[in-house]
């Protein structure tokens, strides 16, 4: 604690943003649920009392709201061991470190909700959801009906949101070979833990148009050859 106090100095006139600081430096460390100062008289000037209120011993997090994640695969993420005085920083830190693991590894993407205190008896009660596809837009077609680009996504609305699955639908859309590109965009949902997926399409030129013309000096006569075709009906 005295290692985190280190903008109050004795000997130095009172400053009081000073003694701020320190107290969100402690508050930083992790290991308290709360901190308070007081100044008391001594000798010529004052003497400041830090009072901290400690957090309790971590024993385990409890996990809850998965479909497509083991609870067990996170909890050994953790790094915090059963037994220590639980740090808020740790465990935090460890909590960004697993959604970005499963957003860039697994294409999921989680959120955490925690009701009431973080933590109760050692116990931490976590409530991970899966964000789900809200609405799918299909944008930029003019010739090519909707349900073409449909058909080739296996990911529906209400899908826990796999963007490794989307992934695969793009590619599908573009063997199809009818769009010079495929672009998926995504935003947050209208509807709460969701994810909107627009894709914007742009459609490739799939006609050709061929004339020609003959003349035989034999019978005078001319012919024509007059050839249209398009690939996407």
């Amino acid at each position: 604690i005295l290692g985190a106090i280190s903008n109050t100095q004795i000997g130095e006139p009172l400053n009081t943003r000073a003694v701020q600081a320190d107290l969100q430096a402690i508050m930083d460390t992790g290991y308290f649920a709360d901190v308070q100062v007081n100044a008391e008289k001594f000798l010529n000037g004052v003497k400041l009392v830090f009072t901290v209120i400690e957090n309790p011993v971590f024993k385990e997090v409890r996990i809850s709201g998965l479909t497509k994640v083991k609870p067990e695969e996170i909890k050994a993420m953790f790094t915090q061991k059963s037994g220590e005085v639980f740090n808020t920083v740790i465990f935090r830190n460890d909590l960004d470190k697993i959604k970005k693991h499963y957003r860039e590894e697994k294409g999921l993407f989680l959120e955490h909700k925690i009701k009431g205190n973080l933590i109760k008896n050692g116990i931490v009660n976590l409530e991970l959801v899966e964000l789900k596809v809200g609405k799918i837009k299909i944008v930029g077609l003019e010739k090519t009906k909707e349900f073409v680009v449909r058909r080739e996504l296996t990911i529906k609305e209400g899908d826990v949101f796999d963007a490794n699955q989307i992934r695969e639908d793009i590619f599908r859309v573009y063997r199809s070979r009818l769009f010079d590109s495929v672009e998926p965009k995504m935003e947050a949902g209208t509807q709460p833990d969701t994810i909107d997926l627009t894709i914007e399409l742009k459609e490739a030129a799939t006609g050709s148009f061929q004339i020609g013309a003959s003349y035989s000096e034999t019978t005078n006569q001319m012919g024509g050859l007059l050839v249209f075709s398009e690939d996407n009906l």
